[in-house]
């Protein structure tokens, strides 16, 4: 952890140190460009100044040029000619020029001014002067009471003699600040002139500045060069570093200095701000990370003890299974092994079973018992046989594919079955035995039970005696009981060992269930019992299934309603479930007023057995193997069966029973065939099926 702590904030440095160098160079770029913008912008007005030098004596004297103006206070057409000329001349130079006037050597005077309120009208004055106003040979900057006065000299076109002057009122300030109103960005960027006489003249700042390092600006008066030079300045009492490009330009017969000034703490300020930010943001983020990673350590430290935990667990879980466990990876290397397994294999221990390769399940021949007696339920592979001296163990063996040391492997689990496979294959003798001593009995108990029921058949044709014939029928019934009982006995033991067989024959269903009545009727001559049987009409009447099993299902579960019920009412139903592609479901509802039973007896009497003593609410029932034979032929019929208690007939008497078969539809399919294309016997296609007919 200490080395990544170490590698993090040796990251953090980096970025540091990379913030610092790039926000440095975007300083350097930053000011170079201020810079260079400055020049451009000085540049711009240095060179508007030049040009507004140049012309604005070249324009006033265009003024009197074509006119001669010793007519002017005398002559109406040369005043107006005159006066529109200045007029031009102020319109041009109004950011300039406050006011024009003119005056000759006669005491004559005319001034001409623009008004500053809308609609800026022009103020006209001509008066004649109390004494005669000095009149300046050559053009000359006259500064009065901080007013600054231009004047040129104007000719007589006759006498070629000074005839007066043209004055022109200058304002300096407002020339620069209508030429430096474009520029001016306040706390970002401002101008400022320096006049000839070495002190600023013109500042459109609205702070209270004082410039250091000035002899570097009034240096350059007079030299018409232009450039630019860092200076310090005191910006409301607080010391800063300014950009400046500066221009020196001549102005009707004065040097000035154009000054564009830029703080360069304005830059440093956003610079330092910026990346005060991203270094803590930069900061918090690496926080974030470390205490992340630190999370996750600690998450990853628990998971590995908790893995480590688990480890050891599952090795002691290994050693400690009563199950052989053999772990081997994909080459069929042992990597793991527990006690068991060195026992089955005969080991001395399971360190000696490492690194060797685990066998291939092999069964020999003589053993093969697996594959003809368990086929269809285990594969070969499950079993392991192990020779030893004396005799050999048997195996069920369980792959399950792992992750084991880093590695893809197979755990196998054995299983010691040796004491199970004893008693299978005795259970296998058993039902051998079974079948034998049920075929012995089916031909050595049934043929003298028929024998005798053959010889009370040939009594009833003697002439005996109401006492011997009484003994003869006696003898008659005992003998079909217990015939009926053999017979129940043979097909449940068929149904048990699979291999009972279902005719599929067509047969009357009414037919059957008829037969079934009458012979339940029969066995209801003692009795006060009621039997009623209906059939719903939309069962079909012939239908295609095994008739003797169902007469034998319907027959055992009347006769025993039969049995159950002493008085009271017997009803069977039987009704249409469902017809679907040829497939019939019949249903079957049987009720009685008899004896009720809960619900582990029930179970008891159609052969559910539970691990429990089920006791009946009333006694005397008896219970046979009719009832479970029933349940199994229904079953075996693919249909399901219920029985509840009370039937719901008389109060909580009785027992109700709802079984359903599965049967197929013996109607004939209607064939819509057309013969009207057939032209020859060798266009008819024919399926004919035949057999023999016993």
């Amino acid at each position: 952890m200490r080395r990544i702590l170490v590698l993090v904030y040796s990251a953090f440095l980096l970025i540091m140190l990379a913030n610092y160098i790039y926000y440095k160079s975007l300083y350097e770029k930053q000011i170079k460009y201020i810079t260079e913008l400055l020049d451009r912008q000085v540049q711009i007005i240095g060179i508007s100044v030049d040009n507004t030098n140049n012309s604005f004596v070249s324009d006033l004297n265009q003024v009197t040029f074509s006119i001669n103006p010793s007519g002017f206070f005398s002559n109406a057409q040369i005043k107006n000619r005159l006066t529109e000329n200045m007029k031009l001349f102020f319109s041009k130079y109004q950011n300039f020029v406050t006011g024009i006037k003119y005056y000759d050597d006669n005491r004559n005077e005319y001034s001409l001014k623009k008004d500053t309120e809308p609609p800026g009208e022009w103020l006209e004055n001509t008066y004649t002067l109390h004494s005669q106003s000095e009149i300046y040979p050559t053009e000359r900057l006259v500064h009065e009471n901080n007013i600054y006065y231009y004047y040129l000299p104007v000719l007589n076109k006759d006498t070629h003699e000074i005839a007066g002057n043209l004055v022109a009122t200058i304002d300096y300030r407002k020339y620069f600040a209508d030429i430096f109103s474009e520029f001016n960005l306040k706390d970002y960027q401002w101008q400022w002139v320096v006049g000839d006489s070495g002190n600023i003249i013109y500042d459109n700042t609205e702070r209270k500045i004082k410039y250091l390092n000035l002899d570097r600006i009034t240096s350059r008066l007079g030299s018409e060069s232009t450039g630019d030079t860092p200076l310090g300045a005191e910006i409301d009492g607080k010391k800063t570093d300014l950009i400046s490009a500066y221009y020196s330009a001549p102005l009707l017969a004065r040097d000035f200095v154009l000054v564009f000034s830029a703080k360069t703490d304005l830059f440093q300020k956003y610079i330092i701000r910026n990346s005060l930010l991203i270094v803590i943001c930069t900061l918090l983020l690496i926080q974030v990370i470390i205490f992340i990673f630190w999370q996750y350590f600690r998450v990853q430290k628990k998971e590995m003890d908790r893995l480590r935990s688990s480890e050891s667990m599952l090795f002691k879980l290994i050693e400690e299974m009563p199950v052989g466990i053999i772990i081997h990876n994909k080459a069929r290397e042992i990597l793991k092994a527990n006690k068991v397994a060195a026992t089955q294999y005969s080991y001395d221990d399971e360190s000696a079973m490492q690194g060797k390769l685990f066998p291939e399940s092999s069964a020999p021949e003589e053993s093969d018992y697996f594959s003809k007696n368990l086929g269809a339920t285990f594969s070969r592979d499950q079993f392991v046989i192990i020779k030893k001296e004396i005799g050999e163990i048997v195996l069920f063996r369980n792959s399950i594919p792992v992750m084991f040391l880093g590695e893809d492997a197979t755990m196998e689990i054995l299983i010691d079955v040796t004491m199970l496979e004893s008693a299978r294959q005795q259970e296998a003798k058993a039902n051998v035995a079974k079948t034998e001593f049920l075929a012995r009995m089916s031909y050595e108990i049934r043929t003298p039970l028929n024998g005798i029921i053959g010889m009370t058949d040939v009594l009833y044709k003697f002439n005996l005696s109401p006492e011997i014939m009484e003994i003869v029928n006696l003898l008659r019934r005992s003998t079909e009981v217990l015939l009926n009982i053999i017979n129940d006995i043979l097909d449940f033991s068929k149904i048990e060992s699979g291999k009972m067989i279902l005719d599929e024959i067509p047969f009357n269903l009414r037919e059957e269930i008829t037969y079934c009545y009458d012979l339940a009727r029969t066995n209801m001559l003692q009795t006060r019992t009621e039997l009623h049987i209906s059939v719903d009409e939309d069962v079909p009447e012939s239908i295609i299934g095994d008739p003797f099993r169902l007469r034998q299902v319907i027959s055992n579960l009347l006769n025993n309603s039969v049995k159950n019920t002493e008085k009271g009412e017997i009803r069977l139903r039987c009704m249409l479930k469902s017809n679907k592609n040829g497939i019939i479901i019949l249903g079957f509802e049987l009720l009685d007023t008899g004896n009720s039973y809960d619900q582990a007896s029930l179970k008891k009497i159609f052969g559910e057995f539970v691990n429990m003593e089920s006791q009946p609410v009333r006694s005397g029932e008896e219970i046979n193997f009719s009832t479970v034979l029933a349940r199994q032929l229904v079953e075996l019929m693919g249909g399901e069966f219920h029985a509840e208690s009370p039937s719901g007939l008389a109060g909580n008497d009785g027992i109700r029973i709802e079984f359903t078969i599965e049967t197929f539809s013996n109607d004939k399919q209607i064939k819509d065939l057309s013969l009207e294309t057939v032209r020859r016997f060798a266009e008819i296609h024919t399926l004919v099926i035949t057999g023999s007919q016993i």
